[in-house]
């Protein structure tokens, strides 16, 4: 597991050993973005699940599930919520 700093930009996530979650920070600065990505090719076989802080929302979810080996995932916050970008 791997909480993001908003300072963050590109997450790369290596999930062969098994099922990793990275959480967004909470509040972060409307404008802020990270990049969340499967750099090895196993999240096909183990989710990267990318989930909240708070009560903040990814395109109105709770958490969004990368299962895509090399599936990647951006996200921008607008202060309050995050979205798919």
């Amino acid at each position: 597991a791997y909480t993001a700093a908003v300072s963050d930009y590109i997450i790369g996530c290596n999930s062969s050993g098994g099922a990793v979650a990275i959480t967004l920070p909470d509040n972060a600065p409307r404008g802020t973005i990270h990049v969340v990505k499967d750099v090895n090719g196993s999240a096909s076989t183990h989710a990267i699940t990318v989930q909240r802080n708070s009560s903040d929302t990814i395109d109105g979810q709770t958490s969004h599930d990368i299962t895509t080996a090399y599936g990647a995932i951006t996200v921008a916050s607008d202060g309050a919520n995050w979205y798919i970008i």
